[in-house]
């Protein structure tokens, strides 16, 4: 968990106590070349995160 840093904070206008949702993204070429880095900040009250979780069997 991070606390999200003072550009961000001032970019989507929130007291820097707001909690925020950070996604990472990591995209491959087919042989698994990373071609693509990336990070999202969300507002905690712009959005509703749902996930299934579920381990292999």
């Amino acid at each position: 968990m991070r606390a999200p840093g003072a550009a961000v904070t001032h970019l989507l206008d929130i007291d820097a106590a707001a909690p925020v949702l950070i996604g990472d993204e990591t995209a491959y070429t087919a042989d698994d070349t990373t071609v693509l880095l990336g990070e999202m900040t969300y507002r905690s009250d712009a959005y509703r995160f749902q996930a299934d979780l579920f381990r292999p069997a």
